[in-house]
């Protein structure tokens, strides 16, 4: 995909209303001419999300996060933008165009070097499973029933246990090992400067995005060796916690039956693909993550966990259950009765028993119960109230109040205590959440103001007012051309309100119509943009030339004095000192200042 033409950007976020996009996220209350509700991208009990419908943002004041309907769909779905671009532009019925020429926002990051290596590798890697070198990689798949047509299917190789052979064969290949070692395939040796193959001796698992572009891989070690799994380095291109392996072949039929079978690890994936379960996926070995949990929540209405049997799977499937939250996703909880993991399930037992494990599987928080019950005993009251705390972050988290109360009596007549007790103990433990969420956001607040002072000198004197004056000019463009020559008479001491008329000024030379948009587009500090958002938000200010001028005046009347102010003290420093040469030129200039300020 090419680039995409501006005006086609342009018509996509003029047509979308994004109260309206964000309101399927999150529940908004109109306070003004802004909308607030609770922030989607922390947790938080207090509303500090701010959306604008007339401007097309959005802001945190708890996290900072903010931006247009773009950047809200790119972070709460988890795309990039031409992705976030083309999903907004389906919804609004535009066409977009591509220009090879256009606007940079419209192109994806160039990760095509790498994604053509790491093809190039993954048919490397399949090539050599069907030479004689791989064939410990093959009998080791036939021992686990994997068949041919799945080894295709999930792309399984090998790659040899050789220190070289895979950049021998980049090199005939014309492509230079420091691209392989970008692509997560090489390693440089620091003493020696040369390079080796990260995967040795390993069972080649090829990880693919949503779009079915080899990101990276993950290698299980033949034989003996450590570490048993060994996965590419996290980059750019490749973030475990974003991927979930076998999506990209599942897709087709998450989105028929809108439903996920999470689990633990490629085999468990790769056998429930084979026998027809195709909308199995795995997070990658790892805990499942927020970012995979609305990843899976983008395309299905209910996800079935079908993690491992032992100890360390049902706390990772308590952990899952807790990722999704109080997403709009029914999660439900397979128990696999006698088997170790999904795998060995069905080998044992076969497609029509797994398909009615899947069936059985119980609603997470009865799941949690039951599992809850086999590892308290319920005849020790210490560990009957160990449970219930365990259970209370499961029910707070619950936003629909009648289903929260069903499952408070549930756990009630399950654990034979009162349901009132167990609210009672839910309201402490939500009064100290709430307590200890604030705590985190005010510490988190502090940090954040911390950093920014510590980028602005000690010279650079914020004077208040600036960021007043420039959020008019923001939020009403116009009012910039008309009172521009008096703002370039203001000397502008806050980095940010610089940027902002410096960015201005460019845009009303090229005497073309902008917006707050192509305002922030051109600041190229991303603490910088985050922190202009804000401005366009506020409405102490009425947004008039009148207003404006009224600032310029107030920040002229405030240079002058912090101007005054410094002659004060040299004056102060030069009496002490006896130079009254000096002193009868600052004395001058001092006067100058005070009429100055006198007339304003």
């Amino acid at each position: 995909m090419g680039f995409y033409r501006e005006e086609s950007i342009e018509e996509v976020r003029d047509r979308i209303d994004i109260v309206d996009l964000v309101s399927a996220y999150v529940t908004l209350k109109k306070t003004g001419k802004n909308y607030v509700g609770l922030c989607p991208f922390h947790s938080e009990k207090t509303p500090s999300f701010t959306v604008n419908r007339e401007k097309g943002i959005y802001h945190c004041f708890g996290c900072q996060a903010g931006g247009d309907a773009f950047s809200f769909l790119m972070e709460h779905e988890h795309l990039d933008f031409p992705e976030a671009l083309e999903e907004l532009a389906r919804r609004a019925g535009v066409q977009l165009e591509e220009d090879e020429s256009g606007p940079f926002r419209g192109k994806p990051k160039d990760h095509s070097k790498e994604l053509a290596i790491n093809l190039e590798a993954a048919r490397y890697f399949y090539k050599v499973m069907g030479s004689e070198t791989g064939s410990a990689a093959v009998a080791y798949l036939l021992g686990r029933n994997v068949e041919a047509q799945t080894r295709r299917a999930f792309k399984l190789g090998y790659a040899p246990d050789s220190w070289d052979a895979l950049l021998k064969h980049f090199e005939s290949q014309d492509v230079v090992p420091t691209d392989v070692e970008k692509a997560g395939l090489a390693i440089r040796h620091e003493e020696k400067g040369t390079y080796y193959s990260r995967f040795r001796g390993r069972l080649m698992f090829p990880i693919e995005n949503v779009r079915g572009e080899i990101i990276g891989f993950g290698g299980r070690v033949i034989g003996t060796g450590e570490p048993k799994y060994l996965n590419s380095p996290e980059s750019a291109l490749f973030q475990k916690k974003d991927q979930l392996y076998g999506l990209s072949l599942g897709l087709a039929e998450i989105r028929r039956t809108s439903r996920v079978l999470l689990m633990e690890g490629y085999m468990d994936v790769i056998m429930s693909h084979q026998h027809g379960f195709t909308s199995a996926v795995a997070s990658l070995g790892t805990a499942l993550t927020a970012e995979q949990a609305r990843l899976i929540s983008r395309y299905a209405r209910e996800v079935v966990i079908v993690y491992d049997n032992d100890s360390a799977g049902i706390k990772a499937a308590k952990k899952a259950v807790q990722a999704f939250g109080d997403r709009d996703v029914l999660v439900r909880v397979a128990d696999l009765r006698d088997a170790k993991d999904p795998d060995e399930f069905i080998n044992s037992h076969g497609r029509d028993a797994f398909e009615e494990v899947i069936s059985a599987a119980l609603p997470a928080y009865e799941y949690l119960i039951r599992m809850g019950k086999k590892q308290h005993d319920m005849r020790n009251i210490e560990e009957k109230v160990s449970l219930i705390s365990e259970l209370l972050p499961f029910l707070a988290d619950m936003n629909n109040r009648v289903k929260q109360a069903e499952y408070v009596r549930m756990t009630a007549r399950e654990l034979d205590v009162s349901a009132d007790s167990i609210v009672f103990e839910l309201k402490k433990h939500e009064e100290n959440r709430r307590v200890k969420l604030k705590r985190e956001e005010d510490t988190d607040r502090k940090h954040r103001l911390q950093k920014q002072q510590s980028k602005t000198s000690a010279a650079e004197t914020v004077i208040p007012g600036e960021r007043q004056l420039a959020g008019i000019c923001l939020r009403e463009p116009s009012i910039y051309r008309e009172i521009q020559s008096e703002i370039e008479g203001l000397v502008c001491r806050d980095p940010l309100v610089r940027q902002v008329f410096d960015r201005m000024r460019a845009l009303t030379a090229s005497e073309k119509p902008f917006t707050f948009h192509d305002v922030v587009a051109g600041l190229q500090d991303e603490e910088i943009r985050k922190q202009v958002i804000p401005l366009c938000l506020a409405e102490h200010s009425p947004a008039d030339p009148g207003t404006a001028r009224d600032w310029i005046v107030s920040l002229r009347r405030a240079e002058l004095r912090h101007r005054i102010d410094e002659l004060m003290e040299k004056i102060e420093f030069l009496e002490k000192e006896g130079k009254m040469d000096e002193l009868l030129e600052i004395g001058k200039r001092l006067r100058t200042l005070q009429s100055e300020l006198n007339r304003i």
